[in-house]
């Protein structure tokens, strides 16, 4: 008889060749596991004591491990890896990079309901890593920096090949640590009758049950993700211009709602005036935007005040090259710098310029984010504790419109 079992939640079938699956509970059920040479695995070959319940199904009430779960060979471990591969590999070409990680696996990351057990996860993980701030000051979602950071770690690992696979098992590396600064790594098992993978747990090697686990089936643990090779990648150079896309920067960013309101009043174009006071939503902006490019004095009066906060970064970056920060744009899986852009008088970055290096004597400015979205892009770099201008502390939602936390936009 050979069981499947899942050791943090405790219970699991037995599968009897011709006959129906016998079910059984440790944790908090009456099952035992008598003492012997091997742990209790999946896989495992083992002798079980049966009785009959109230509702006159059977269930195992004891179980001895007679042998271990057998060893994959080097062979079936490379058709595991492979077969994992295929999986992401069909992802990447048929799903948008925003909702790999979901498919894959049965976290749900993106409830943010605090009845649900996958927001419980996530809520666990952010307790076992080192302490962060996981949200802005001004959201409801307690965790949705993480969610979002979890979600896009595992499509830069996927991507790099680093999510391994043994067996039923599969594992990746966060890239958090915990108190100890120990690594924090995400374990799963082979679910074939969702054709993807349940959640086991977050753990550290060696440390509970899954972090056990971790180590009796992944002796090689996976690597953490990867983002910056090059000392170019790390630090702006102000001595180079930037070319700036303004179509994406002004029309685009407006349309999706990423300007201030009050940017947007003071260089109303001509025949908007009358719609200012009106509630800016979708229309609002196409119609602002269309007004806008019909209006050549106003577009050439928003156009000079953007390039003055972008000229005005790039000094800033003279005087401190710590104000550029490297980000990472999981649509194209590449990186790029963000720049604070102050349209204020008084010097607060309302924007953040995303700039990215087309040749060594010269960036290319893309677009520009708001600040919640700068934040997350960022993250996924590393931790921002010293980045001075770029903080969660965010009061007020930048965004005109509601924002999800998708960074492929």
């Amino acid at each position: 008889m050979k069981p499947t079992y899942n050791e943090v939640t405790g219970w699991g079938f037995v599968r009897i060749e011709g006959k129906p699956d016998l079910y059984f509970k440790i944790k908090g059920g009456p099952c035992v596991v008598k003492p012997g040479p091997h742990p209790l695995a999946a896989g495992s070959t083992v002798t079980a004591t049966v009785e009959r319940g109230g509702d006159g199904r059977y269930f195992a009430t004891s179980l001895h491990v007679d042998a271990p779960a057998p060893a994959l060979t080097p062979e079936e471990l490379q058709a595991r890896q492979e077969q994992g591969a295929r999986v992401i590999q069909a992802l990447m070409e048929q799903a948008p990079p925003g909702v790999w990680f979901t498919r894959w696996s049965n976290i749900k990351i993106n409830v943010a309901d605090k009845r649900n057990h996958n927001d419980a996860t996530v809520r666990g993980l952010a307790h076992m890593a080192l302490e962060e701030e996981w949200s802005f000051s001004h959201s409801r979602d307690a965790h949705l920096i993480l969610r979002q950071y979890l979600k896009y770690t595992f499509v830069r690992l996927a991507r790099e090949n680093k999510i391994l696979y043994s067996g039923p098992y599969a594992a990746f590396d966060t890239g958090l640590l915990d108190k100890f600064y120990e690594p924090i790594f995400c374990l799963c098992e082979y679910n074939e009758d969702g054709n993807r993978y349940s959640h086991i747990n977050f753990c550290v090697a060696g440390q509970g049950p899954a972090g056990k686990r971790l180590i009796s089936v992944f002796p090689e643990r996976p690597a953490t993700a990867r983002y910056l090779t090059r000392l170019d990648e790390v630090m702006f150079d102000p001595a180079c211009p930037v070319t700036v896309q303004w179509s994406h920067i002004v029309e685009d960013a407006i349309e999706r709602g990423r300007f201030p309101l009050a940017f947007l009043q003071r260089y109303a174009p001509a025949g908007f005036r009358e719609r200012l006071n009106d509630r800016a939503d979708e229309a609002w902006m196409r119609d602002y935007v269309r007004a806008l490019t019909g209006d050549i004095q106003a577009h050439r009066a928003v156009v000079s005040h953007v390039g003055a906060a972008i000229e005005a970064a790039r000094k800033r970056v003279r005087w401190d090259y710590k104000t550029a920060l490297p980000i990472y744009y999981p649509a194209e899986n590449a990186t790029s710098f963000i720049l604070p852009l102050a349209l204020r008088p008084d010097g607060r970055p309302d924007l953040a310029l995303v700039a990215r290096r087309v040749n060594p004597n010269e960036y290319y400015g893309v677009t520009v984010y708001t600040l919640e979205m700068a934040y997350l892009a960022a993250r996924l770099i590393g931790p921002l504790a010293g980045a001075g201008w770029l903080t969660p502390r965010i009061e007020e939602a930048t965004s005109l419109l509601s924002y999800t936390g998708d960074l492929t936009l």
